[in-house]
């Protein structure tokens, strides 16, 4: 993202998105954005965001989310619809009169379209008409030089919500075409439209230099040439196909999203499981230092332990009761036996710790138990028997 952030495709901050030209549609936003779905909702991951089909795969199944967008996102797509029409017919139009007249004057066409269509449009639903067929008739009207498009285009565009309902039986058209699925034919309503050529319109490969009419805001909105640009900041990363753009936080991204720069992950209004890289770098490294601590720790004592080293047991509460009696029997005597618990404490006081010794007998291993320490010269561990009590 351009802050140096990542996020999930369901979070509610990436949305598709149209960027238009504030300045011609009003009153739009000062950003001149219009939000739509979240991106989660038409892609299910990032991947899915490929160079074959890029964005335009969304209007495949968007009649599915369309309930859940706003009324004004809804209105710009049908006008989307009408201006890939539109371009899709400038683009593959040829002209026929190009006769000059005296007197400055051109044979300038009219076209008509057809209101039956003899092709069959299976994404007609999605984007618009690809193939239109039109009639063409000649008028003697002045213009400068020779046109390379008709100066009348007699056609439709697409309704906005609930347009229909507010506009003019007279101003719609009814439009028959084929059905490519089923096979039988199907009529659509249309707005009619008047498409006049300004020729003073800058000509460039997105320009359509005819005048439009939008529904936004529950208004229609008639505009003068050319049509409004529904990319108007560039999106062309994504492969848009009607001018459709990828939004973050309400601003269009004009470059590639899912470069891994910087990246940190901000959360979304779902839970979503992690750590966070410099966390988990943290807890392998003390995790590394604790293994190799361990592993000193088990050499040691396997290595320099006699009890280890001789198979010795030494746990369990017997075990211990009888190396401890063993010891202090050695260090008291056997003249212990009307002593009382402050006299036994007191003797014990006065002698050494104990430790571990070994007794050896020959070459073999002979007694293994506490010793004082000056008896116990090789001794691994040393027991301080202070306030030793028994209970």
């Amino acid at each position: 993202m351009p802050d140096g952030s990542w996020v999930a495709s369901e979070h509610d901050a990436l949305r598709f998105c149209w960027s238009l030209d504030p300045k011609r549609l009003a009153p739009l936003p000062a950003d001149g954005v219009v939000l739509g779905p979240r991106f989660g909702s038409v892609f299910q991951s990032f991947s899915d965001l490929n160079a074959e089909s890029g964005t335009g795969r969304m209007w495949d199944s968007y009649h599915n989310i369309a309930g859940d967008v706003s009324d004004d996102f809804n209105n710009i797509y049908s006008y989307a619809r009408s201006r890939f029409t539109m371009q899709t017919f400038v683009r593959n139009y040829t002209p026929v009169f190009q006769e000059s007249l005296p007197g400055g004057e051109n044979l300038t066409e009219v076209v008509e379209w057809n209101k039956s269509m003899n092709g069959s449009f299976s994404d007609f639903d999605q984007k618009g008409f690809q193939d239109l067929t039109y009639s063409s008739k000649t008028s003697k009207q002045p213009s400068e030089g020779k046109l390379e498009l008709p100066r009348v285009v007699n056609g439709w565009q697409f309704l906005g919500l609930r347009q229909s309902v507010s506009t003019s039986p007279k101003e719609l058209v009814s439009v028959a075409y084929q059905d490519q699925e089923h096979g039988h034919y199907n009529t659509g309503r249309f707005l009619k439209a008047n498409f006049r050529l300004d020729a003073s319109v800058p000509s460039g490969p997105e320009v359509i230099p005819y005048n439009s009419t939008v529904w936004y805001n529950e208004t229609k909105i008639a505009l003068d040439a050319p049509f409004l640009d529904v990319g108007f900041k560039n999106c062309s990363w994504s492969l848009p196909l009607l001018g459709e753009c990828i939004c973050y936080k309400g601003k269009p991204l004009t470059e590639d999203f899912r470069h891994d720069v910087n990246k940190l992950c901000i959360g979304g209004d779902q839970y979503i499981w992690g750590f966070s890289r410099s966390l988990i770098f943290v807890g392998l490294f003390l995790e590394t230092v604790w293994g190799f601590f361990c592993l000193i720790l088990l050499l040691l004592s396997t290595q320099q332990s006699q009890l280890v080293r001789h198979g010795r047991p030494t746990v369990g509460i017997i075990r211990t009761v009888l190396d401890l009696s063993e010891a202090l029997n050695r260090a008291l005597g056997p003249d212990t036996s009307w002593h009382t618990e402050k006299q036994l404490e007191k003797e014990l006081c006065g002698h050494q710790p104990v430790g571990y010794t070994i007794w050896d007998k020959g070459d073999v291993t002979g007694h293994i138990g506490l010793a004082p320490l000056a008896e116990a010269g090789t001794a691994k561990r040393s027991l301080r028997v202070d306030d030793f009590k028994t209970g």
